[in-house]
C-alpha cells in the first residue's frame, strides 16, 4: 500500500505540474462553493469583484485581466485557508 506522505510527495513534484495556475484557481473556487458552502456572491465581496467576474472566470479563464484573476487567487486562497481552520 502506498502512503499518503508519498502520494502528496509525488503530486507536489509531478502532478501540480499538470494543472496551471487558472485551473489550480478554479479548483479552489469550486471547493469553496461546493464543500463550504460559501455564495459566489460572498466571494465577489471579499475579492472586490462584480459576481460576473467570477462566473465569466469560470467559464473562461482568459475572459478577465490579470489584475483582476490575482484579486480573485488571493481572495479564493485566503478564504481557503480560513475555512480549513
Amino acid at each position: 500500500m502506498v502512503s499518503a506522505k508519498t502520494i502528496l510527495t509525488i503530486f507536489l513534484t509531478e502532478g501540480i505540474k499538470t494543472f496551471n495556475e487558472d485551473e489550480r484557481i478554479k479548483s479552489v473556487i469550486d471547493l469553496l462553493i461546493q464543500i463550504f458552502g460559501l455564495e459566489m456572491e460572498a466571494l465577489s465581496l471579499y475579492a472586490g469583484l462584480e459576481k460576473q467576474d467570477i462566473e465569466k472566470f469560470m467559464k473562461d479563464t482568459t475572459s478577465i485581466d490579470y489584475e483582476k484573476k490575482f484579486k480573485l487567487a488571493t481572495a479564493s486562497m485566503m478564504l481557503h485557508y480560513l475555512f480549513k481552520k
